[in-house]
């Protein structure tokens, strides 16, 4: 299985918004920088699995999901 960090981004993108949070209270949420936040939806950066796990319990889903992977 190959991880696209920019498809990744695309995904935590529309599962964000579906849940009703910018970017900027998300990030807050996660406690990293906007901009940090940002690169991540961009696919310009990547971040902690213990981040990536924190995302998923804040938006009800699996990682799983973050990869475009049904549940």
């Amino acid at each position: 299985m190959n991880y696209n960090v920019k498809e990744s981004g695309k995904r935590i993108k529309e599962l964000r918004k579906a849940k009703g949070y910018t970017q900027e209270s998300f990030a807050e949420e996660l406690n990293i920088s906007h901009r940090t936040y940002s690169g991540i939806e961009l696919g310009n950066h990547s971040t902690t699995i213990e981040t990536f796990v924190e995302m998923a319990s804040i938006l009800d889903t699996t990682l799983r999901l973050f990869n475009n992977r049904k549940e």
